[in-house]
């Protein structure tokens, strides 16, 4: 069976990019790997799009605010760390 592909946008030239890439976070932890082929896609300050590859090393290693945080098991954090 073949996967879909599913591109996951976030950030931008607003001031909320930090939400955005967050919740493309948490997006793309909950996507099934086994049905879908993710392709995270940032968008700079500039509103230019970043290469793929910067794309998912932003989501998966940029800094995670403390709001955002949660002092709960992995399983259940809005945001796994």
């Amino acid at each position: 069976m073949s996967r879909k592909r599913v591109v996951v946008l976030y950030g931008g030239r607003s001031v909320e990019r930090e939400v955005s890439r967050v919740s493309a976070r948490t997006i793309v932890a909950a996507l099934d790997r086994a049905k879908y082929d993710v392709i995270p896609l940032a968008v700079g300050e500039d509103g230019r799009f970043l290469p793929a590859e910067d794309s998912a090393k932003l989501l998966a290693e940029g800094f995670v605010p403390e709001r955002f945080r949660r002092a709960e098991p992995e399983s259940t954090a809005v945001v796994p760390l």
